[in-house]
């Protein structure tokens, strides 16, 4: 939504209309079944991902974000990027996505995705993937993990089907 704002002038009238800002709505509820390929959106960091998600990191680069480069699909992934730092003085770089809220229980979901193993021959860069869920997606500290998936032993340039049943969640 945008709004805007004018003056109440008395009786010379009122200011023009000026737009102040925007804002959005929560997201209602999904309904299953529920698909995102990421082929809607411009490829690079500086844009957005489904108004409806939630992403974050710990980097000055906005990640993760519609990457046009390896995609399995058509022409576009999601990009993630960490990094766990040999030193203690660095700090660990970490990016997170999660999905919008839907309209079944967490306990009926099932998450369907593919991974490609980016090439990298340093153990710093992380090659781990964590799934759970979160009580709030703009709160890190509320992530609950179910499930890690380490590529870390996979061959770079490599590609990984994956499926995660959340009906243990409790």
């Amino acid at each position: 939504y945008y709004f805007y704002i004018r003056s109440l002038c008395g009786s010379i009238g009122n200011s023009e209309w000026s737009l102040e800002g925007t804002f959005t709505t929560a997201c209602t509820p999904m309904s299953l079944p529920y698909t995102e390929d990421f082929e809607a959106y411009s490829s690079g960091s500086t844009y957005p991902i489904n108004e409806c998600w939630t992403k974050g990191t710990n980097s000055s680069t906005a990640y993760p974000y519609p990457f046009s480069t390896n995609a399995i699909n058509g022409q576009r992934s999601l990009y993630f990027y960490a990094y766990h730092p040999s030193s203690a003085t660095t700090t660990a770089i970490y990016s997170y996505a999660a999905l919008p809220m839907f309209q079944d229980s967490v306990k009926n979901l099932m998450l369907s995705f593919i991974v490609f193993r980016y090439s990298s021959t340093t153990d710093s860069y992380t090659s781990r993937l964590v799934i759970g869920v979160m009580t709030n997606p703009d709160d890190i500290t509320t992530f609950f993990p179910m499930d890690t998936i380490d590529l870390k032993n996979e061959s770079s340039l490599s590609v990984h089907g994956y499926e995660f049943f959340f009906n243990n969640y409790t």
